[in-house]
């Protein structure tokens, strides 16, 4: 858990140096973390080693990003109760980002959500660089088994509106597949 403040700043950096509404969708399936997710057939999708699938909208000057990444959950760490570690995490965060980006970080709009019947926990980043660039992130955070998936959804502020539909229907779209499913 102690990593999530520096993956939230990794996956803000990526959306920084990536170069620049489908109808038709694509599904991308994780077997070994067990779970899939529909996306838009025009979206670039890009696997590397700081996150599972890097997915990205080309139709706008600045990126829209969608990138999910696990972090390893340790054995206990969720006696106390999700949404109790969870915002314990997110204080964490907050605490890290206020001393690495001098309140130019802020996270709103944080609390438990449902993704299509699991637990799961909301927060939203706010990125401000003096007048120059402002940036909003919508991240969910789900328990499968050992590892937390970090669902992370970036964009200028001044296009975010207008690409969130797409990103709730890629969220919306999660599923879980084969044995953490129950499938057989």
């Amino acid at each position: 858990m102690r990593n999530l403040a520096a993956i939230c700043l990794i996956m803000i950096m990526a959306v920084l140096a990536l170069p620049a509404g489908a109808e038709a969708w694509k599904t991308y399936v994780n077997e070994y973390y067990g779970f899939s997710l529909d996306y838009p057939e025009d979206w670039a999708k890009q696997i590397d080693e700081n996150s599972l699938i890097t997915l990205t909208s080309p139709d706008e000057l600045m990126p829209v990003v969608m990138t999910i990444m696990t972090e390893p959950v340790e054995e206990g760490e969720f006696e106390d109760g999700y949404s109790k570690l969870l915002e314990s995490a997110i204080n964490d965060i907050q605490s890290q980002l206020d001393i690495f980006t001098e309140d130019l970080v802020r996270i709103e709009n944080r609390g438990e959500v449902d993704l299509n019947g699991l637990p799961a926990y909301r927060f939203d980043l706010v990125i401000e660089l003096l007048d120059f660039f402002s940036m909003r992130m919508a991240n969910t955070l789900v328990r499968l088994e050992g590892n937390l998936l970090i669902l992370s959804f970036a964009a200028d502020t001044a296009i975010f509106d207008s690409h969130s539909e797409t990103f709730d229907a890629i969220r919306s779209s999660f599923r879980l597949v084969g044995s953490q499913s129950g499938e057989n």
